[in-house]
């Protein structure tokens, strides 16, 4: 996903517009990929059901998000590895299976929980020996790339496998079971038609696409805290599995029509709405959604484009809304928690006053029941605003 987000950067897309153009087009690529699975699968009527299910219930804002994220993605990645595959079991050319196994390596690397795609193919795979093989190298070329890539083996593994077994850990089973019940409603909204449709065409899909979409339940069941945008991974999935509706023209265009109406039904009520509104409809969860922007503005306003500031522990879009550089390069709170030194790191960054202002989103404590951090952010900065609840800290020493 860094890769990808550098990519961009360096071509230039730097605004919100921008990034959302990119995030629109690689929804478009998806419908498109799941039109093409769906085509495969069973003809020209499965290919359209499958687009405008993918269509309508991928760009339900209960889960989309309305951002590039790493789950729209890994989900374009892990699509085009099944697609590949089954052009590779329809033409038996090798090439196909390679393209699919690359792409599928490069999903998970994208997001650790999208293993659905390669472990699909590999079971589909079982007993051919031989392709498996090919099939094992080339899921694990993107891998080996991003390993030796980062220059550090270690570290690597402590960043991304540490930090994937941390968010699905027994230590926050309970703060997990909690976020799922809150994410079942605004999922249901956006794929409970698809998913009544996957379950009558459930019979007549290929075996491909019937793992594939276990794989990927199991995916957003195992990958983290339930946020709403990791029910993007079955989207598609439901989608391939939902075209193989095996009954009469007329009632499965019906019963399409249906899903896709209610898919976007539930959303118009948010049209008119206030970006607050919004985001209590959307992030009921996320309560800091609702201030970030005024946070942001006076951020902006408070400081200069070339001083660093810190969110503790976490709410990146500050920073992206206010233009400012952050003082640590972790912005997530499971990143803190979960990567050794994570914390030490950024407490010694304020201590060194680093950042020209902290923003407390989270008591210190969360990452920190030390109380060493709160003790360095008491003796090295002053509290100079609150922002709709916010507390709002400032450098010492320095002119406001």
């Amino acid at each position: 996903m860094l890769v990808v987000f550098r990519i961009l950067l360096s071509a230039g897309i730097t605004t919100s517009v921008g990034l959302r153009l990119c995030a629109a087009l690689s929804a478009a690529v998806l419908v498109v990929l799941a039109f093409s699975i769906g085509g495969l699968a069973g003809g020209r009527l499965s290919a359209l059901v499958a687009g405008v299910l993918a269509a309508t219930a991928g760009a339900s804002p209960f889960i989309e998000g309305f951002t590039l994220s790493g789950e729209l993605i890994a989900s374009v990645l892990a699509s085009a590895a099944v697609l590949a595959f089954a052009w590779h079991e329809k033409t038996d050319r090798l090439d196909w299976l390679i393209v699919a196994g690359v792409a599928a390596g490069g999903a998970w690397m994208v997001k650790q929980s999208f293993f659905d795609a390669a472990l699909a193919i590999a079971i589909c795979l079982w007993g051919s020996w031989r392709r498996a093989g090919v099939l094992a190298l080339a899921v694990a070329a993107p891998i080996l790339a991003g390993v030796l890539g980062s220059g550090d083996p270690a570290a690597w593994y402590r960043d991304v496998i540490g930090y994937g077994l941390h968010a699905s850990g027994g230590e926050v089973l309970g703060q997990r079971l909690t976020n799922f019940d809150s994410s079942l409603a605004p999922a249901a909204k956006a794929l409970l038609p698809a998913a009544i449709l996957a379950v009558l065409g459930w019979r007549h899909a290929p075996r491909l696409n019937r793992l594939w979409l276990v794989l990927a339940l199991l995916g957003v069941l195992s990958g983290g805290n339930f946020h709403q945008h990791y029910y993007l991974q079955l989207v598609v999935p439901l989608s391939v599995v939902a075209a193989c509706l095996a009954v009469s023209v007329r009632l499965r265009a019906a019963l399409v029509g249906v899903a896709a109406v209610a898919a976007v039904a539930v959303a118009i009520p948010l049209w008119g709405d206030t970006d607050s509104a919004q985001a209590r409809a959307i992030w009921p969860a996320d309560r800091h959604l609702e201030s970030d922007g005024a946070v942001a503005r006076y951020v902006s306003q408070h400081t200069t484009p070339s001083q660093r500031i810190y969110v503790l522990w976490a709410a990146a879009d500050i920073y992206y809304l206010a233009d400012r550089r952050p003082m640590s390069g972790y912005l997530w709170l499971r990143n803190v928690q979960s990567i050794k030194g994570a914390v030490a790191g950024i407490r010694n960054q304020l201590a060194a006053g680093r950042a020209a202002l902290v923003v407390v989103e989270q008591p210190a404590a969360a990452a920190d029941p030390s109380g060493r951090t709160r003790a360095v952010l008491d003796r090295r900065y002053r509290r100079v605003a609150t922002i709709e609840r916010v507390p709002i800290y400032r450098l010492r020493g320095s002119p406001r």
